[in-house]
C-alpha cells in the first residue's frame, strides 16, 4: 500500500477546527449541559474533550468529541470517562448534533459520523444511533483499559 507508514504513525497534533465549526453553532442554538458536571456550557467559551482520550484513539473525529469547560477537559486529561454515568449523554448529545446539522443542511460537518456509521444519517433513529455510537466507543474503552488507561474520579456528577 502507499503511504502505509504515513497512515499508521499518529498525527503529532490535534485538529479541532471542525468539531469548533461543528459543535458552536449548536450551543449557541440549542444549548447544552456539561456530561461530566450538569452545569451549561457556554457557546463562547467552551472546551473539546476527546471522549475516548485522544492520546489513545490519535484522532480528532467528531463522533467522540464534546463540549464541556476549560476546567473539566483538563481535570479529565487522558483518563477514560465513567462509562454507566456518562455514555448515555454523550450519546444523546451526539444524536441532537447530527439531527442539527442534518436539519440545517450542513452535513459537511458530519463526515465523520458518515464514515462511522455507513449509512444515511438521514434514516437512522435515535435507538439505532445510540447502539451504533455506543459499541465503537465500549470497544475503544474496552481496550484502552486493557492498555492501562484509567478511570477519571472526580467527574460524576452533580458537581
Amino acid at each position: 500500500m502507499i503511504g502505509l507508514a504515513e497512515k499508521l504513525e499518529k498525527p503529532s497534533t490535534r485538529d479541532l477546527s471542525l468539531a469548533k465549526k461543528a459543535w458552536r453553532p449548536f450551543l449557541e442554538h440549542k444549548g447544552m449541559h456539561c456530561i461530566y458536571n450538569l452545569q451549561p456550557v457556554d457557546p463562547q467559551r467552551f472546551s473539546l474533550d476527546h471522549f475516548i482520550p485522544w492520546s489513545y484513539v490519535g484522532h480528532d473525529e467528531l463522533w467522540n468529541i464534546i463540549p464541556t469547560s476549560a476546567s473539566v477537559n483538563s481535570a479529565k486529561s487522558d483518563h477514560l470517562p465513567d462509562m454507566d454515568l456518562h455514555l448515555g449523554s454523550f450519546c444523546e448529545h451526539q444524536f441532537e448534533l447530527v439531527r442539527f446539522h442534518l436539519e440545517r443542511g450542513t452535513t459537511i460537518l458530519l463526515e465523520d459520523h458518515f464514515r462511522l456509521f455507513n449509512a444515511s444519517l438521514r434514516d437512522i433513529n435515535e435507538p439505532a444511533f445510540t447502539i451504533r455510537l455506543s459499541e465503537e466507543i465500549q470497544n475503544c474503552h474496552r481496550v484502552a483499559r486493557r492498555l492501562g488507561f484509567t478511570l477519571v474520579h472526580g467527574l460524576a456528577y452533580p458537581p
